[in-house]
């Protein structure tokens, strides 16, 4: 377990100074690409959730 704490640590902390490193236009595209990508995830669960209800009626 400590192990694996260690490791997201380490994988925070790199992440971070990468983030640090990068130019603002980069991190405006990073963050739009994270944003659309949670958006469609979210349209997908939904959608499959609403047809699920139409499955049990």
């Amino acid at each position: 377990m400590w192990f694996i704490f260690n490791w997201l640590s380490w994988l925070t902390s790199l992440v971070l100074q990468l983030w640090n490193i990068l130019p603002e236009q980069a991190k405006r595209q990073i963050i739009e690409l994270v944003i659309s990508a949670m958006e469609e995830i979210i349209r997908a669960y939904y959608k499959n959730y609403k047809n699920e209800g139409k499955d049990k009626k």
